[in-house]
């Protein structure tokens, strides 16, 4: 699966900022399914 860099720094921003919602509202906001939205979180705390 390709990831999307711009996804993953909105997310982090997100993150840092507080304003993520629940996670049904952050994945229709990044315009990504629910599934998608944990793929990326769980990757990108593989890589941190």
């Amino acid at each position: 699966m390709k990831i999307d860099l711009t996804r993953v720094i909105t997310l982090d921003l997100l993150i840092r900022q507080k304003s993520t919602g629940s996670p049904e509202a952050l994945a229709e906001r990044l315009g990504v399914s629910r599934r998608t939205l944990f793929f990326t979180l769980n990757l990108s705390l593989i890589h941190i």
